[in-house]
């Protein structure tokens, strides 16, 4: 595993984050690209605004962007017309309906299911219903072919999201998944949680792609965490 420290950054305004995340970390597609990962389909939950380093990383897969804030669906298909694949307008989780979204209409990256301990400084999120179903339901609906990459960013709601997608998980080669490591969501999972949960599903943690530390004190407040399959 490549040393964690160099790519923890401490935590600043949404688009330095973004900035930094792109420029200065581990999500080089060199360091996707790893012996024995060839993905056929390559699934980006939480997608906002793209993840080009990982589609570059994979460029003969097919793109499943699920994304259910239509504020992201302009930048979004601007990106599946340079590259094969498909827009789902949805959230994901562990059961189908719709669900009720704080949405940051400023930083749409940021909006969460669930609210935020330490709110965006000026942030005034409303609350918008949006359709959820599962990974499972969708794999099942779309007959994507396996086997599969993911990735997961959606602000906390990635338990719920593994929970649904027991079926897909069995086919996936890896999963990169933004996992809180201190308390960042009124009713989120804890770090442990996810890690034992991934286990049950086969995968284990195999390197550290980036993280955010807060200022002042610099407490480790969440990293992209890359897990391979491991049985």
């Amino acid at each position: 595993m490549t040393e964690a420290g160099s790519l923890i950054w401490e935590f600043g305004p949404p688009e330095t984050m973004e900035e930094r995340r792109r420029t200065r970390s581990g999500w080089r597609p060199d360091r996707l690209r790893r012996p024995g990962l060839r993905p056929r389909t390559v699934i980006d939950v939480g997608a906002a605004v793209g993840t080009p380093e990982l589609y570059e990383a994979f460029p003969e897969a097919h793109l499943v962007l699920i994304e259910p804030l239509s504020e992201c669906r302009e930048q979004l298909e601007q990106l599946l017309s340079m590259h094969e694949g498909e827009l789902v307008e949805s959230a994901v989780g562990s059961h189908e309906g719709t669900i009720e979204m704080l949405v940051d209409r400023e930083a749409p990256w940021v909006s969460s299911i669930f609210r935020h301990v330490r709110p965006r400084e000026g942030s005034a999120p409303v609350k918008r219903t949006v359709p959820i179903t599962t990974l499972d339901r969708l794999y099942e609906q779309r007959e994507w072919e396996a086997p599969f990459g993911l990735k997961l960013d959606s602000e906390g709601f990635e338990l719920e999201i593994v929970k649904g997608a027991t079926g897909l998980l069995a086919e996936t080669q890896f999963v990169v998944a933004e996992v809180s490591v201190t308390p960042r969501f009124e009713g989120g999972y804890t770090f442990a949680e996810f890690v034992a949960l991934m286990d049950e599903r086969g995968f284990a943690l195999c390197d550290v792609l980036d993280g955010w530390k807060a200022r002042p004190a610099g407490n480790l407040i969440f990293l992209d965490a890359l897990f391979h399959r491991a049985r």
